[in-house]
Parts: structure tokens; C-alpha cells; sequence
């Protein structure tokens, strides 16, 4: 009976791991989501609908909720934006950059991926959207919490945060990577009783790394319009923190609109445009790397990193060929190729997206 019992079980989880499902969301679509032909325009009920696993593949367009609601995901369910609006579109044909897939807020936050007991795996990916116009106290743009999900080749642009704690994006108690991300033209708004600050992204309690990800142009009307950190390790690698403001300095310490940190939080930075930072090869000459920014692991520079109008590098920009491409090849959830879909590595990885 027990040998009987036993097999039963190893039956059933077995059948549960061959029964992974790919779910098909259309804007325009009006079907159950098993296939293209059949694809949901409710990508709620269909990441309610699906189980840890599964994966949702999501064409371009316009998603949005009702007043109130964000996008929960709340199980290990892998969502994918950026294919076309064609009749079958192949995973290969895949391109957020073309075809953009745009999630929107609607007087909330725009995406909140939280585990339930439990933290969601890191196989757990996001990847290919745009998350905007949200409008919440916290990760207005994106809420990831009790969560070591995978994001990836993401904007999130123009979001609201009134209560100071991360208007573009909110990380506790998660372990998460953050590959290719672009933090940009977020708002933190000083209301009473809120302090106005951290428009750009706020990582507490939580161990994060930031890979070929762009932060700028964040706007807080408190402290930091970038980067601040509370209790927090982060690593920073080939990435970009540039050009966000604040309108509210710090008085007794150096100040600093891009990069803060809190109560025992560590950072490490490598190969990246830090405002701020004065950078790795000051540290020599006698002029400070600013400690907020935590550990200069090299290869970091403080200087304009000349973007053009879409956070993507001009030609004759320092950040060209001065990644470390050894981070990419280390990551298993690289997938290769940059933010416009051309190959990551060529001769050496660039900083930024």
C-alpha cells in the first residue's frame, strides 16, 4: 500500500511538471487564452487562471485594469510582452522594443508580484514590457515583494509615487535581478504627511542586482530622485545611475540626487556610470569615491554618459565596450541579446541598456 501510495504521488508530480501551459493574451482577443486563435484580452484572468509554471505570452498593445487595480502576480508564472500583431507570432519574433506592450496604471500601481507564504522563484521571469502611469504610495511602476522573480527588458517610465517610497519601482524582502531595466521620468510628489522622496526605485531589507539597467531622469520633491537603499545588499554592474534630481539636499553630509543609502545597507559597484561616484580612478589621486555609493569594485566612471532620445548609447560614449561581460556569461538568465534585440557581447559588453 505504501509503494502504491508512493508511486501515485511521483504519477502526479510528474504529470504536474509535463502539464506546464502557454496562455496567449490579445488586446483584441476574446477567447479562453490556450491559443493564438483563442487569445484573452484579460491578462488578470488569465495570470489567475494559470499555475506555477506556465508561461503567458502577451502581443503589443494597451492592457489596463479597472480603477484601482493593478496587475497581481502572485505564483510562479512567467510573463512575456514584445510579440507582434500578427496572426502566430514565434517566441524568436519576440521584440519589446518593436513591439511594445504596455501595461498601465489606473490611479494604482501598474504590477505587483508578491509570494504568498513563500518567495517566487527566480525562474519566475517578467520580461518585455512597459509599465507606466501608475499612481500609488509605493512602486508605483512595479511592487516586488517576498519575491526573487527575474526582470527583464522593462520600462518603467512615468509613474507617481505620493508617499516618497519608490515611484518607479519598490523592492522588499526579495532577492531578485534586474536585467536591462529602464527607471526613467518617475515622480516622487511631496504631499502632507509624505516626505517627497526616492523617485526612482527603493530597495529595503532586500538583495538585488542591477545588470546593464538605466536609472535617470527621476524627479523627487524630497531627497534622491534615484537610488535609496534601507537595510538592503546591492550589487551594480554595467548599469547607468545619471541625471536624476532632486529638490531637497542633504545639509550634513555630501550631497547626492542619484544614489543613497540607510541602516546597514551594502553596495558594490562594478563597471558602471554612477553620478556622483567621482568614480573609479579618482580613488588613487586622492579624491574620494563617495562611500553612499558603497564598494568600487573598478571600472566605474562618473561622467555623462551621452544617451540618446531612447536611453541607448551614442557612438562616441565612454560607456562603449567597458562593461564586464563576465557578469553575463555567470548569469544563466541571460538571454543574449540587448535592449533592441541585437547580440549582448560582440567585442565587450557596454555598459547600460
Amino acid at each position: 500500500m505504501k509503494k502504491t501510495l508512493l508511486f501515485l504521488l511521483f504519477l502526479l508530480l510528474f504529470s504536474k511538471l509535463q502539464a506546464q501551459t502557454t496562455y496567449f493574451v490579445d488586446a483584441t482577443g476574446t477567447g479562453n487564452g490556450l491559443s493564438w486563435a483563442t487569445a484573452s484580452n484579460d491578462l488578470q484572468l488569465i495570470i489567475n487562471t494559470a499555475s506555477d509554471g506556465d508561461q503567458i505570452w502577451v502581443k503589443q498593445g494597451i492592457y489596463q485594469r479597472g480603477v484601482g487595480l493593478a496587475f497581481e502576480l502572485r505564483k510562479d508564472v512567467s510573463l512575456y510582452g514584445g510579440f507582434p500583431n500578427v496572426a502566430n507570432p514565434t517566441f524568436e519574433e519576440r521584440n519589446p522594443n518593436l513591439y511594445e506592450t504596455i501595461l498601465k496604471g489606473n490611479q494604482s500601481r501598474v504590477l505587483q508580484v508578491s509570494g504568498i507564504l513563500v518567495r517566487l522563484l527566480n525562474t519566475t521571469i517578467i520580461d518585455g514590457f512597459t509599465l507606466t502611469e501608475g499612481n500609488s504610495i509605493a512602486g508605483s511602476g512595479l511592487y516586488n515583494y517576498l519575491s526573487d522573480a527575474t526582470f527583464r527588458n522593462l520600462k518603467i517610465i512615468n509613474n507617481i509615487s505620493t508617499m516618497g517610497l519608490g515611484a518607479g519601482v519598490n523592492v522588499s524582502s526579495s532577492n531578485s535581478i534586474f536585467y536591462q531595466v529602464l527607471v526613467a521620468h518617475n515622480t516622487s510628489v511631496l504631499t502632507p504627511g509624505s516626505d517627497g522622496d526616492t523617485a526612482g526605485m527603493e530597495v529595503a531589507s532586500a538583495n538585488i542586482k542591477l545588470v546593464n539597467c538605466v536609472i535617470t531622469n527621476n524627479h523627487a520633491e524630497g531627497f534622491v530622485g534615484g537610488v535609496t537603499t534601507s537595510g538592503a545588499t546591492m550589487h551594480i554592474y554595467n548599469s547607468i545611475i545619471y541625471g536624476n534630481t532632486a529638490d531637497v539636499d542633504y545639509i550634513h553630509s555630501a550631497p547626492n540626487d542619484n544614489f543613497r543609502s540607510y541602516g546597514f545597507s551594502t553596495t558594490y559597484c562594478k563597471n558602471s556610470i554612477l553620478e556622483g561616484s567621482n568614480g573609479s580612478d579618482f580613488y588613487f589621486e586622492g579624491q574620494q569615491w563617495f562611500g553612499h555609493y558603497g564598494t568600487d569594485l573598478g571600472g566605474n566612471f562618473d561622467i555623462d554618459p551621452l544617451f540618446n532620445d531612447d536611453y541607448s548609447l551614442q557612438e562616441l560614449s565612454l560607456g562603449i565596450n567597458k562593461g564586464d561581460s563576465q557578469v553575463l556569461i555567470d548569469n544563466a538568465l541571460n538571454s543574449g541579446f540587448d535592449f533592441e534585440k541585437n547580440d549582448r557581447i560582440v567585442d565587450v559588453v557596454d555598459i547600460g541598456l
